[in-house]
């Protein structure tokens, strides 16, 4: 394999590795809840599907919505799960490979967190222009 060559060396001094080391902790903590919160998530909607599915069909978009929300957050919470784990081994061992498939774990994570505000903020906004529709009307 081919060594790149970069343009400077990085540093990463001694404040920095246990800034790292620390973030990388807190990362795994906030991705094992954020998981176990996104399962029940996903549990507790499916359930108010079955539930709903034979009360009141409209209920069924909004609570579908939800199930695929909570079920697309554990995605982010795996490579969140990713990133704290290989930037801990990287600080500890030094190891410049697990530190740039941390910090890509990372970037990846960071992207699909934005896509889902991203959708969140859309998918209120229509609930806002239809609820202002609906007073509208009266």
């Amino acid at each position: 394999m081919e060594e790149k060559e970069t343009l400077f060396e990085l540093k990463v001094e001694q404040d920095m590795n246990e800034g790292l080391r620390d973030t990388g902790k807190w990362a795994k903590f906030a991705a094992i809840a954020g998981f176990v919160i996104a399962t029940v998530g996903v549990l507790t909607y499916a359930l108010y599907m079955y539930h709903y599915s034979q009360t009141r069909k409209s209920e069924q978009l909004h609570y579908l919505f939800y199930l695929v929300l909570s079920g697309g957050l554990i995605a982010p919470f795996v490579y969140l799960l990713r990133f704290g784990k290989k930037i801990t081994a990287a600080i500890e061992g030094g190891d410049q490979e697990y530190f740039r498939e941390g910090l890509a774990g990372l970037n990846f994570a960071i992207k699909i967190f934005g896509v889902l505000i991203a959708t969140v903020a859309a998918f209120n906004l229509l609930i806002l222009i239809r609820s202002f529709l609906a007073f509208s009307r009266q």
